[in-house]
């Protein structure tokens, strides 16, 4: 008889504390931005109370405001030329948003840079127009200036971009990194120490490879490392800790194996760590940014038999266990970028399930719970 009712009692108490824990939702809510045509997301940004969410839409620029309970502000498209393709955006401090990518003009690619106000109304837009061709992937502010990072096309091939440009949107320099037959700069950093932080793809005749480079403010080179897996390496983004240590995430692909790697440098090119996300799992590294309190969490996608899923976690070197979400979103999805305000919020590329393989932006908050 005792031992019926301590079994009663350990089922009410399992019932208690599933009831519990079902209380606490994984995911907060979830859009869909499907404009009838097909979208990609390239960034992600928060001014405190409203999402951004930057991204393309059939050869147009896009940009979204959504408010943190995922109710639509409003959109912006923006076309320049046969081709407007965006590839970064930032904030300043008075919450201006800083578009950068590339515009088709004259059957020439020029580096395209776009300065909006808080109610959407374009300040400034700068195309340069650099070696036979040149576009910006990464952008970041350094006090009033703006840095950008990209490629740009020269006889010799495709060459590492990196401008400075004031305020009003002059440049104020702009250099060229030579690394092998082809390379590009994919993202943009500042350093605590003021120097800039460059993470990029490089390519010769056998696989790419991941770099990364220390910059002074004038532009002359610190440091530069390599990241070579053996097979195809992609950069995917990088931020700096809360202890001054850089930090990016890409994917290393050998053969039919996929992994999201994790790159972790001191601020004078020291290597803290290498490591790849799970002992065996499959997986891509798109985004990465900092918690509150200097939590690293990263996005991407985790490869199942059923596809693509969206993967989201807290980096934690060494941890037995971590932060983690996983979620399947139409037939395939790809984490983009992640950002945390209060909660996590990722932005991913989502294949549709039916028709002929259309492209849509899912917008996703997640709670942050650990418990």
């Amino acid at each position: 008889m005792r031992s019926t009712e301590y079994n009663r009692l350990f089922f009410y108490l399992f019932v208690f504390l599933l009831t519990l824990s079902c209380g606490k939702k994984m995911v907060v809510w979830q859009r869909i931005i499907d404009r009838g045509a097909n979208e990609e997301a390239v960034d992600l940004l928060s001014d405190g109370e409203r999402l951004i969410v930057v991204g393309n839409q059939d050869g147009k620029g896009l940009v979204e405001f959504i408010d943190r309970d995922g109710n639509f502000l409003r959109r912006q498209v923006f076309s320049e030329g046969k081709m407007t393709s965006f590839r970064g955006a930032g904030l300043d401090l008075k919450g201006n948003l800083f578009l950068c990518g590339s515009v088709q003009k004259n059957d020439t690619s020029l580096c395209l840079v776009v300065k909006n106000d808080l109610v959407g109304r374009t300040v400034w837009k700068k195309g340069l127009a650099l070696g036979k061709g040149s576009w910006a992937n990464g952008i970041c502010l350094i006090d009033t200036n703006i840095v950008i990072c990209g490629g740009v096309e020269t006889e010799k091939g495709a060459e590492v971009l990196v401008a400075l440009l004031n305020p009003t949107g002059k440049t104020l320099w702009s250099r060229n990194y030579s690394q092998g037959e082809w390379a590009e700069g994919t993202k943009v950093a500042l350093a605590p120490n003021r120097t800039i932080i460059l993470l990029g793809k490089r390519r010769d005749a056998k696989n790419g490879d991941i770099f990364l480079l220390s910059l002074k403010p004038n532009g002359d080179t610190i440091w530069y490392r390599v990241y070579d897996s053996g097979g195809e390496d992609t950069p995917g983004d990088l931020t700096v800790d809360q202890f001054g240590n850089i930090v990016a995430v890409g994917t290393a692909q050998i053969s039919d194996s996929v992994r999201c790697v994790l790159l972790e440098y001191t601020l004078d090119g020291g290597v803290v760590r290498k490591v790849a996300y799970g002992n065996n799992a499959q997986a891509e590294g798109k985004g990465i940014c900092l918690g509150d309190k200097g939590e690293i969490i990263v996005c991407g996608t985790l490869r199942t038999p059923k596809g693509g899923a969206l993967l989201v976690f807290e980096y934690l070197p060494n941890a037995i266990s971590v932060w983690e979400r996983q979620q399947h979103i139409g037939k395939d999805v790809s984490g983009t970028a992640v950002i945390f305000a209060q909660d996590v919020f990722v932005a991913a590329n989502v294949t549709s399930k039916s028709g002929p393989g259309g492209k849509d932006i899912a917008l996703t908050r997640f709670a942050w719970n650990k418990k």
